[in-house]
């Protein structure tokens, strides 16, 4: 099985949209899509992007792409267990990241990782938003504010 059709497949169950394409997009082609996500999406992230410097947006947009795509796989699929397999296959994705870029598929992380390697975030940001969402899987309650503070 090629790479793109290994990737395509890890993110089975995913909203069509999201999976994986089958060949690697260029960084133009990856900041596109994170782009129309950003700006398509029905939450009012674009609006804010209007007064950031237009320099910068196109990071934010692809942090916005990767969030969004995470919460899309953890809110709207309906089997917990998928959402938890889909959301452990993004966290690899995010790993791959950080460490094999010839492995970078998915047009979110290839515009997360521009080649010039400028204003790269935190990988542990973007992990720490998995281990929320994972969480959300298994827990639909909090007992107090502190418990909820915490998440």
């Amino acid at each position: 099985m090629t790479d793109g059709i290994a990737a395509q497949h890890a993110l089975l169950g995913a909203p069509l949209e999201y999976l994986t394409p089958l060949e690697r997009p260029t960084l133009a082609e990856a900041k596109a899509w994170c782009h129309d996500l950003a700006t398509t999406h029905y939450e009012n992230f674009h609006v804010a992007t209007f007064f950031l410097p237009r320099k910068v947006r196109p990071y934010f947009e692809s942090i916005y792409a990767y969030c969004r795509v995470a919460d899309d796989l953890g809110d709207e699929v309906a089997d917990p267990a998928v959402a938890t397999r889909l959301l452990d296959t993004w966290g690899s994705m995010l790993d791959e990241c950080y460490g094999a870029p010839e492995r970078w598929m998915h047009p979110v992380f290839v515009a997360l990782r521009e080649p010039t390697g400028e204003c790269i975030p935190a990988r542990e940001l973007f992990a720490e938003r998995l281990r929320d969402l994972r969480l959300d899987q298994v827990r639909t309650g909090y007992e107090s504010w502190d418990e909820l503070l915490v998440y």
